[in-house]
């Protein structure tokens, strides 16, 4: 039994594709303990300068996929940098959708295309994703048509489970993202990663957003959030930051509010370690808020670029749904003071992934 797991994000700049990689690795191998798992890099996307002339190649293998045309499919695949030999060796595949799945991918067409082809081939379980295409009707009946020959799909939050079953998607079932099935630090662990970050004694965690850009009018709404932070909770920040939209944003802000930036070459371990450490997390990234509600401390979720966030808080039964960017103040207000009293007494359930039989 050889695995090909693909996407491949354990060198990956986000703590979320380390930690879904790790999760995954680590979830399998108990399972399949005598199978060979190998992480497979894909060829670079090409034509990355070009996005006209590649998104003419999606289109083309959409329409091949609903054709259910092998020849077009693998034609175009050809155009997208995808040899398919590269999948000779491998007997099963698991793919890792985690954030590819949504309707602004650049992934998300040729990903489709892969699968398309290997379905009859391979052995596949396609895992770990959040499934939000924006009612693009073709995107959807693309993804419909392939994944309803999969012998195992599953989706990581409740609200993708309604979403797939809606556009007419009946085998998929749902398993928590990865990260909930990581080994857990333990508080010797998480003191001896800290105590090389000189973190302050009481501090909020930030994150950006997924719905943030590198522009002024998201350095503005950045702004806003960190000084209304301040303002209610008296706390010091730290601002970590793991997604090149968050970097230029934290590097931009540290001056004027003089927070303490966490950021890579620093790894997930190392993340999670910090956030444990925190009295309250505030952010729109959804896996350094997983790893907050995992370590039991609370946190704010923001609304991100799809409705990942809103499943998290979903599947968690988390007392507090995501803000808007701009939401008023009292809004903020008072999801601290839910906040508070989660610190004070923490009654959610564990999330568990008690099962991780993906090939049966």
């Amino acid at each position: 039994m050889k695995i090909a797991c693909f996407v491949n994000s354990f060198n990956a700049i986000n703590w979320g594709g380390q930690g879904t990689s790790e999760g995954i690795r680590h979830l399998v191998m108990k399972e399949y303990p005598t199978a060979e798992f190998c992480p497979l890099d894909l060829p670079a996307l090409p034509l990355k300068n070009f996005r006209s002339l590649r998104n003419i190649h999606d289109r083309r293998l959409i329409r091949a996929i609903l054709r259910g045309d092998r020849g077009g499919v693998e034609d175009s695949l050809g155009h997208l940098g995808i040899d398919m030999g590269i999948f000779e060796p491998y007997s099963h595949i698991c793919f890792n959708g985690e954030g590819a799945i949504h309707s602004g991918s650049g992934h998300l067409a040729r990903l489709l295309g892969i699968l398309f082809l290997l379905q009859d081939r391979k052995v596949i379980a396609a895992i770990n994703q959040t499934i939000d295409l924006a009612r693009t009707p073709a995107k959807e009946k693309a993804l419909v048509a392939v994944y309803s020959k999969l012998p195992f799909v599953s989706v990581r939050e409740p609200v993708s489970l309604d979403y797939v079953r809606s556009a007419g998607l009946k085998n998929a079932r749902l398993i928590p993202d990865a990260v909930y099935g990581l080994p857990k630090l333990t508080g010797e662990e998480i003191a001896s990663i800290t105590k090389s970050y000189d973190l302050p004694d009481k501090f909020v965690a930030v994150t950006g957003s997924s719905a943030l850009k590198r522009n002024r009018h998201s350095l503005r709404r950045a702004a806003r959030l960190l000084q209304a932070i301040r303002s209610i909770t008296g706390l010091e920040i730290v601002f970590l930051a793991n997604a090149k939209t968050d970097i230029w944003i934290a590097d931009r802000l540290s001056g004027r509010f003089g927070f303490k930036i966490i950021k890579p070459p620093v790894r997930h371990r190392d993340a999670s370690a910090i956030i444990a450490s925190a009295q309250l997390m505030i952010g729109g990234r959804q896996h350094p808020n997983i790893f907050a509600f995992i370590y039991r401390v609370p946190y704010i979720p923001l609304k991100g670029n799809t409705h990942k966030n809103d499943g998290v808080a979903q599947l968690q039964k988390y007392p507090i749904a995501p803000l808007d960017w701009e939401c008023p103040m009292h809004q903020l207000e008072d999801a601290c003071d839910v906040a508070n009293r989660l610190s004070m007494d923490w009654t959610l359930p564990e999330v568990r992934i008690d099962n991780y039989r993906i090939f049966g």
